[in-house]
């Protein structure tokens, strides 16, 4: 078993496709290739997760990328920075945001908790969804569910909020409709 430079062991598999063993025992599938005449190493995910053949199934696919030009390293990153986008982009995140903006504005601290009491009401069916992807007849779901419980005066508050809350998401582009 070769070690790396710093010291832990790998198992290579070929075209630059290695096992790194770390010092608490974790299993790592890396790959080691060159781009634009630099050196750079790519993680490709841990082992027994991914087997040997998604691994190599990965660093094909890595190897095919750079024979068209590209940085498969950088393509992940650009991959893991849409991720972080589109979780920056959902409701939760774009109705807290909301909801601190609100406070700094001075608002009653009563009017505060009113706000808050109000998203909850949709964050909890549609909180993880990006809002440029929630369609209208969702939120009209919430509202009817709340109107099922008899909280009729509840329910034109939370529409009240969502559109208070949609209008913001437009405002700051993250939504193209109300």
């Amino acid at each position: 078993m070769a070690t790396t430079e710093t010291g832990y062991p790998n198992c290579a598999d070929g075209g630059g496709l290695f096992l790194l063993i770390s010092p608490n025992n974790a299993k790592l599938w890396r790959l080691k290739f060159a781009f634009e005449g630099k050196e750079k190493l790519l993680a490709i995910g841990a082992y027994p997760a991914i087997g040997l053949k998604d691994a190599r199934k990965r660093r094909d696919d890595a190897k095919e990328q750079l024979a068209n030009g590209i940085d498969p390293a950088f393509d992940k990153r650009q991959e893991k920075h849409r991720a972080k986008q589109q979780a920056a982009n959902s409701l939760k995140a774009i109705s807290d945001e909301f909801l601190e903006k609100i406070t700094k504005d001075g608002l009653a601290q009563n009017t505060i908790n009113k706000n808050h009491y109000l998203a909850r009401h949709l964050i909890l069916d549609l909180g993880n969804r990006p809002i440029s992807r929630i369609e209208p007849y969702e939120v009209l779901a919430v509202l009817k569910k709340i109107e099922r419980r008899g909280k009729v005066e509840t329910a034109h508050r939370v529409c009240s909020y969502a559109a208070r809350l949609f209008r913001y998401a437009i405002v700051t582009g993250r939504a193209k409709f109300n």
